[in-house]
């Protein structure tokens, strides 16, 4: 796992953006799968990243975008969701027409969309940009998920579907399940940043980067991959910090 630690938010965002845009704007013919998480730790970056596609300065014509994850069993009420998050805090401030590969949380049929959804991923993603979890997780690949675990139906753990409560209504109740891309694929993508902001996270992180690699902490199988970044502000590694 390689380390940029920034030190402040906005710094973090600068260094994460100008990083994205020389990757996309480096692309010849090929395509970019990127695939994009939610949550709070993406807003800032998002805000950012949307400014950037409005002044033209990201191409567009050779990347596609993927959800990451998705909740599942709340209905009549579409604010809240993941997919709708990065439509609110990305796309449409952007102004791009592009098309966010998803989920279907609503399928009559239960199936999800999660095997057309699989398809167009193909043989992987090229780029993905995850948030970390406070028990641990990425994406939904909650405590307890093994390191090969496909792309599929999970029950989030009752700290999941607390930080999802933020995300609805007072009167909806926070789901119970959810869909998300599975640990094998984020251990098979040609690249990973791990994005890490805030206090709220220094604890969680701090096991991360110090537990053995196990599946009570999803997130520590990154240790294990191939190109990983994480990209924490001073905040998020204080616990670190403290120590020097």
């Amino acid at each position: 796992m390689n380390f940029h630690i920034l030190d402040s938010e906005d710094t973090w965002t600068n260094e994460i953006i100008s990083r994205l845009i020389n990757k996309v704007n480096s692309l010849q013919t090929q395509s970019l799968k990127i695939c994009l998480a939610s949550g709070n730790t993406m807003v800032p970056l998002y805000s950012r990243l949307a400014e950037k596609f409005r002044r033209k300065q990201i191409r567009t014509e050779n990347i596609q975008l993927f959800n990451l994850d998705e909740y599942i069993g709340v209905t009549g009420y579409d604010h809240g969701f993941c997919g709708q998050f990065i439509v609110e805090n990305l796309l449409s401030p952007a102004g791009l027409n592009l098309e966010l590969i998803n989920f279907k949380p609503n399928q009559a049929d239960k199936s999800f969309g999660i095997d057309e959804y699989e398809v167009r991923v193909g043989d992987g993603f090229d780029l993905m940009l995850l948030g970390l979890g406070l028990n641990g997780h990425l994406g939904l690949n909650e405590p307890g998920s093994e390191i090969n675990s496909p792309t599929r139906v999970v029950k989030l753990h009752e700290q999941s579907r607390k930080s999802a409560k933020g995300y609805f209504k007072k009167e909806v109740s926070p789901p119970e399940l959810g869909i998300t891309v599975g640990m094998k694929r984020i251990m098979d993508a040609k690249e990973v940043w791990l994005l890490v902001l805030g206090e709220s996270k220094a604890d969680i992180l701090y096991h991360v980067v110090k537990s053995d690699v196990n599946q009570n902490i999803p997130a520590s199988f990154l240790k294990m991959h191939q190109n990983c970044h994480l990209f924490a502000d001073a905040k998020a590694f204080r616990k670190f910090l403290a120590q020097t």
